[in-house]
Order: structure tokens, then C-alpha cells, then sequence
């Protein structure tokens, strides 16, 4: 209704009743009424003007929650509808995304940092219709900060999710649950999809919700892809470099080095302490003792060049995993490309997925393993691919 409407004329009272019956517009009816000088001016004749006055200057102007501020002043000029005006703003905080998040935090997951800082709060936040208006502002306040805080940590990409290419360490809440993610509306709210459907069951909407994530994981995708090929390229030089500088020790060879000084070392201990019974003892002592010396360098030797031998290995292993990957990229790019929107859409499916995301938890073991081998000299560039 309009400012002209003769409710408006008649009473406050009048005016809080209706804000009742048209609870769905709540928010668009308040600030549109205490904006309009019209509406103000009828306020100021009924003799609200000075408290009006006072609470707009010291309440409204920088108000975080609009629609509570104007309740409480509504609820300071005719206490008498004190109940009715604590339902009304009940009634809207129920119908905010930051509630639906609340009536549905079991379906993200989340490390246990996160669960003190989102779970523990939202537990201890009540809401029920006979708690008076300040303390349901207050709740609702708490709920709106822990509310923009989890949208910053989830990971809001079904597709990535689903692939598991997203960056673990910025990400640390996930949903399997398509209605879980968010979107943003045209006034620029982010909110849930499962809060949105609540709201209006638009197949459009989500289908344009649906390819902006694909564009996005397809962007994510394609320059995962040029990482993975500029990493390969820097393993293939170190490998290369190994090689080169002839650390890189034939197999055979280098066995039999060790097993020959090993006996080396034995027969000359043993010879060391024999020799005392011959004429030329002091001699044949420092040949055994010169022998023994260069039978354990030859052992350190082996020993150094076998662990750039495995270091090697690594290195080509972790490069064939790379290039698996990348083939896998490439699949999952031509896979993305090729989807249409019909059933199988995952904002139209119940869950997601697994199969995608169990499918390189094997290179992600070895994440520990290649960080340690590529920590030296020029492999230091060659960042860890699987968090991302």
C-alpha cells in the first residue's frame, strides 16, 4: 500500500497490523515508507516528530539491520504492539539466507578450526517468537557476521569440488550438496541456492547459475594445465642436470662396486692383523690400510650417487604422474564442454559425485613425499600441484 492509504492516516497501530498480513515484503515496505518524506510528515502530525528525529540521527542513518531499527522505533512509539512487532521481525528473520544456512550447516563440512569458530557460535544463537526484539536483533546481527565469514572460507564451485581442484588451503568448507552452494543475485546478494529455490523454483535462473561454475572451472582447468606443463618442464631439466653432472650411476656397475669393496674392506682387515708373522709386515700394513680407505670412499660414493639414483626415479615418476593429470584435465575439459542442460546437471542432482574426487587421492599421498625430493636446488620452483 501507499502512503495515501487511509491506514496510515488512522494509526500506528493500524500500520503495524498490516506490516503483519504482507510479511513477504517486509523489508521493501519499511524502507520504502521511511524514506518517503510523505509517510515522515504524517508521522511528525500524529506527534511521533521528536522521537522520530532523535532515533533517525542516532540509529538509522549507519544501521547494519534497517528492518530492526525501524521495528524498534515502531515498538517505542506504541508499545502496546510490542508481541505483534517481535512475530513480525521473527517472521523476516526466517525468511534471510543467514537463517536457511543455520537450518542447514549439516550439510557442509568443515575442519575443526572452522567448526569453533561457525558450528559453536550458531549453536549458542536462539531464535524463538518470545524473546524480546532487542535480543532477537542482537542473535540475528551475530548470525549475519558468522554468516558473510563462512561465505569467505567455502569453496562455492560444484565442479571443482567434484573434480577436487580446488586449493585446500583457502577452501576449508565444502558441501557435497548442490543446494549448498551460493549465488549472486542482481542486487548484488550472495546467497544460497538452496534458499533461492525456497524462494522461486526458476529453471532459468539455474541454468545460468550452473554455466557461469562451469565457465569458471574450465578457466581453473585451463590454467591448472599450463602449470602442470611448466612444472614438467622444470623436472625434465633437473633430471636432465642429474644426469649431466653424472650423478646419475649405472645400476650394475655401481652394484658391484659395493659388493667388491665390501670384500675388499673384510680382506684387508683381516690380512691387517696376519701380516705381523712376515719380514715385510710394516708394509704390507699400510697397502691393507690404503686398500681399507679407498674401499669405504668407493662405499660412500655409492651411497651418495644411490640416492640421486632414487631421486631421479622420483622425478620421473612424478613426472609421468603430471602428465597423467594433464591428460585427465584434458578428458574433464572435454567433458565440460560437451554438457548440456538437462537432468544431469549437478544443480539438479541430490549429491555429488565421489567417484571424481576419490580419483588422484593416490597422488595426493604422495604430496608429502615430492615435497621433500624437489626441495633442493633449481627443483625448488616446482610447487606442489594436487591443493590447487
Amino acid at each position: 500500500m501507499g502512503v495515501d492509504d487511509t491506514y496510515y492516516l488512522i494509526s500506528i497501530e493500524a500500520y503495524i497490523d498490516n506490516l503483519e498480513k504482507t510479511q513477504k515484503f517486509l523489508k521493501e515496505t519499511l524502507i520504502r515508507d521511511f524514506e518517503n518524506p510523505l509517510f515522515i510528515d504524517r508521522l511528525k502530525e500524529l506527534g511521533y516528530g521528536e522521537i522520530y528525529e532523535r532515533w533517525h540521527d542516532t540509529m538509522y542513518i549507519d544501521s547494519k539491520d534497517r528492518v530492526g531499527d525501524i521495528l524498534k522505533f515502531l515498538k517505542e512509539i506504541c508499545p502496546e504492539k510490542s508481541k505483534t512487532i517481535s512475530i513480525i521481525y521473527f517472521g523476516y528473520i526466517k525468511m534471510q539466507p543467514a537463517y536457511w544456512l543455520k537450518q542447514h550447516i549439516d550439510w557442509y563440512s568443515m575442519d575443526l578450526s572452522m567448526e569453533h569458530i561457525i558450528i559453536e557460535p550458531l549453536e549458542e544463537i536462539e531464535f524463538q517468537v518470545t524473546i524480546r526484539l532487542e535480543v532477537l536483533q542482537r542473535n540475528y546481527l551475530s548470525l549475519c557476521e558468522i554468516y558473510d565469514q563462512f561465505k569467505y572460507n567455502f569453496m562455492n564451485n560444484p565442479w571443482m569440488y567434484q573434480l577436487n581442484i580446488y586449493q585446500v588451503s583457502r577452501y576449508r568448507i565444502t558441501s557435497e550438496y548442490p543446494d549448498a552452494y551460493f549465488t549472486t543475485l542482481s542486487n548484488g546478494q550472495f546467497v544460497p541456492i538452496g534458499w533461492l529455490k525456497s524462494q522461486s523454483d526458476d529453471s532459468k535462473v539455474l541454468n545460468k547459475i550452473e554455466g557461469k561454475f562451469r565457465i569458471e572451472t574450465s578457466q581453473c582447468m585451463e590454467n591448472l594445465k599450463k602449470q602442470v606443463t611448466h612444472w614438467q618442464e622444470d623436472m625434465k631439466e633437473s633430471i636432465n642436470n642429474q644426469i649431466q653432472n653424472k650423478n646419475f650411476p649405472n645400476g650394475i656397475i655401481a652394484m658391484g662396486s659395493f659388493v667388491f669393496s665390501l670384500f675388499l674392506i673384510f680382506y684387508c682387515i683381516v690380512g691387517f692383523f696376519k701380516v705381523s708373522e712376515w719380514s715385510n709386515a710394516l708394509l704390507l700394513r699400510a697397502i691393507y690400510g690404503v686398500s681399507i680407505v679407498v674401499a669405504f670412499v668407493c662405499i660412500t660414493r655409492f651411497l651418495k650417487d644411490y640416492q640421486n639414483y632414487k631421486k631421479v626415479v622420483a622425478l620421473k615418476n612424478s613426472f609421468n604422474k603430471l602428465s597423467m593429470f594433464k591428460k585427465w584435465i584434458e578428458q574433464e575439459q572435454e567433458n565440460l564442454q560437451k554438457q548440456v542442460q538437462d537432468s544431469s546437471n549437478i544443480l539438479n542432482s541430490s549429491s555429488i559425485s565421489k567417484e571424481k574426487q576419490n580419483k588422484w587421492t593416490l597422488i595426493q599421498v604422495e604430496q608429502a613425499k615430492l615435497k621433500q625430493q624437489l626441495a633442493k636446488k633449481r627443483i625448488k620452483k616446482v610447487v606442489l600441484f594436487i591443493k590447487y
